[in-house]
């Protein structure tokens, strides 16, 4: 066969597993297969890559040819944070130190907090509010930023009426508060030795 420059030959339909590639390999021609460069590229790629978080436009380029559903994947992971934090409270309430410890998952830009806190000291009694959430809230037109996230006390003084507990969330705060029936919610105020617990997801700003 003629030389022929590569920019000369006709364009494949598609890419192949036994389609064979001419290679270099320390100064004498040779050839691969699809499945040997995918077999390489697979090999070569760990963990600490998917973890990264300095993952730049330009290197994600690279998987343009991958399926749609294992970008998504690992632009998930690249962008995934998990860790937990030492919750405080407003209104100068204390909470023991054997149980003030919450965790939290970012992905993107949607957090998710949990945890079970216990108060030690009310303080003023006021609102039970955890003030130190890992992650501001987004701010949106029409409240359009609200996120109420399920609630579990013990142990705790609330009104006869309530109908159930929740908690939302305010920039950087997380809010207690119980449904009244037929009337305007209520705060949940802090008690001593009362359990607090919850889990929300919401848009960080």
């Amino acid at each position: 066969m003629a030389n022929v420059k590569i920019s000369q030959l006709p364009a494949a339909s598609a890419v192949a597993a036994a389609n064979e590639f001419e290679i270099n390999e320390a100064g004498t021609s040779k050839k691969v297969t699809g499945t040997q460069i995918s077999t390489f590229v697979r090999g070569n790629i760990v963990t600490a890559d998917l973890s990264d978080t300095s993952v730049t436009a330009a290197e994600l380029n690279y998987l343009s040819g991958v399926t749609s559903d294992v970008q998504t994947q690992f632009n998930s992971k690249a962008s995934q944070e998990k860790g937990t934090f030492t919750a405080t409270c407003d209104n100068s309430v204390t909470l023991h130190s054997t149980n003030d410890l919450c965790s939290y998952i970012k992905t993107g830009d949607l957090v998710t907090v949990t945890g079970e806190v216990r108060v030690n000291n009310n303080g003023s009694g006021g609102t039970f509010v955890i003030n130190n959430l890992p992650y501001a809230s987004a701010s949106l037109s029409e409240e359009a930023e609200m996120a109420v996230g399920m609630g579990r006390i013990s142990e705790v003084n609330v009104a006869g009426s309530g109908l159930g507990v929740n908690c939302r969330v305010l920039t950087s705060s997380l809010v207690f508060e119980q449904s009244i029936d037929n009337a305007a919610i209520q705060s949940v105020n802090a008690s001593t030795n009362g359990y607090y617990g919850f889990t929300v997801s919401y848009r960080a700003a």
